[in-house]
């Protein structure tokens, strides 16, 4: 399985025989990099509501964008409710992350964090592959980096929703490394997944994404 990331909260899970999914790809954010007609997807999900934009992907299926759980085409997606945050109307806002379930791999995508999670939070005893966590939220690096060690995946991706100037980006993922125990790493292109290589009892390892 391979991961993409597009800017903002944007990614692209492609699995061989499962539905492609974009998330949050919303066409005013992303411009021309994430909203082009040659990007494919079968699958759209969003964390803060559907886009008002007519979405240009390829291929494209089925759109969700609250709580439930899903079985298209043999993935499954668990949505999930954040806690709320205030619109721009004062008024409470729906946020949602999203569990992704696929051939032994799941992934956790949180575009919409705007506070720290129960312990609770999580519908199944089950542990996550790939914690796909924006770093510009509301939670600052080390709170982010307590609740990537109380989800304890596998990988985690950091996003900016959004993004700022390379150097205010650079210096946050350098305190959300450190806050880990770690160092920053190279950027990659994308991270690819195979279940059967998988190491469950390794430590949290941090991956950074070249936006596509």
């Amino acid at each position: 399985m391979r991961i993409s990331y597009y800017g903002h909260c944007c990614t692209r899970l492609v699995q061989s025989g499962l539905p492609s999914v974009i998330t949050d790809g919303y066409p005013a954010a992303l411009g021309k990099r994430g909203g082009g007609k040659n990007m494919g997807a079968e699958i759209a999900t969003f964390s803060a509501g559907r886009p008002k934009e007519k979405l240009p992907f390829r291929g494209l299926r089925n759109i969700i964008d609250g709580p439930g759980e899903y079985e298209i085409g043999g993935l499954f997606i668990h949505g999930l409710s954040l806690t709320p945050a205030l619109g721009s109307d004062g008024q409470p806002a729906a946020r949602n992350g999203y569990l992704f379930h696929e051939n032994g791999i799941t992934i956790l995508h949180l575009g919409a964090l705007t506070a720290p999670l129960p312990p609770d939070f999580l519908p199944y005893d089950e542990p996550i592959t790939v914690l796909l966590l924006p770093l510009d939220g509301d939670l600052n690096e080390e709170e982010t980096a307590s609740l990537t060690n109380q989800l304890q995946p596998l990988f985690v991706v950091p996003m900016f929703s959004s993004p700022a100037a390379g150097q205010k980006t650079e210096a946050s993922l350098k305190r959300f490394a450190a806050s880990l125990g770690t160092n920053k790493p190279e950027p990659s292109p994308s991270l690819q997944l195979n279940a059967k290589t998988l190491d469950a009892e390794a430590n949290t390892q941090l991956i950074c994404l070249n936006p596509a």
